[in-house]
């Protein structure tokens, strides 16, 4: 029971957040029509899971912020592996080409940014709930537990657009991959800074390989 209330609390908070967001980005494309896309990420991306993060946080004692762990070699490999993994999985992907690289950076960026709803609000967030319900293991089970909120949303996200073919499948695959690698990282360090540098990993190496492949299949 207690994982199934924390799971339906996940999916709800996961709910608000892109509510909130959505609303943010109307809002913002109003008011600030020429905000720069990291600009635009902050806004829409961050600013919606500040607050509950926040929140949680102090309600829960767990900072994240561990920054004494920052050397934990394990971690990084871990990160690393991941990342690698990752990469492997979405490599044939279709990949829609990105004109400079200060455009992929920002997409690094909007990778970092979205480690704060996605690991510092909501896996916090879970862990928390399933400590307050007395779950065992609840560290592990939110970061199952993370893995799955975020799919879901894939899955909502696919079902509105109408993608629900072999990429959303491939998208689903490598975000839950994802997720519990870096999740663990979290789990074990408390150090947000690991799972950051991992989505910024994961997006620049991501699209390098993806285009090197696109590039070697023209050749062909």
């Amino acid at each position: 029971m207690p994982v199934f209330i924390s799971l339906i609390g996940g999916i709800l908070l996961s709910g608000i957040w892109f509510g909130l967001s959505m609303a943010v980005e109307t809002l913002s494309g109003r008011f600030f029509p020429k905000l720069g896309r990291i600009g635009q990420s902050v806004l829409t991306v961050v600013v919606p899971a500040v607050i509950p993060a926040g929140i949680i946080m102090v309600l829960s004692g767990r900072t994240m912020f561990h920054i004494s762990n920052i050397a934990d070699w394990k971690s990084w490999l871990t990160i690393l592996v991941t990342v690698f993994l990752v990469c492997l999985m979405i490599m044939n992907r279709p990949v829609k080409r990105i004109e400079s690289g200060k455009d992929l950076f920002a997409s690094g960026i909007d990778g970092v940014l979205m480690e704060i709803p996605q690991r510092l609000m909501m896996q916090t967030f879970l862990w928390y709930i399933l400590d307050c319900l007395e779950a065992e293991n609840g560290g592990y089970l939110a970061i199952l537990l993370t893995a799955l909120v975020w799919c879901v949303g894939i899955v909502i996200q696919g079902m509105i657009a109408k993608n629900t073919g072999h990429g959303m499948v491939v998208e689903l695959a490598a975000s839950f991959v994802f997720s519990i690698g870096t999740g663990y990282v979290l789990f074990h360090t408390e150090l947000i800074i690991f799972t950051m540098a991992a989505h910024f990993l994961e997006r620049i190496a991501g699209y390098r390989i993806r285009v090197f492949r696109q590039e070697r299949k023209n050749v062909e």
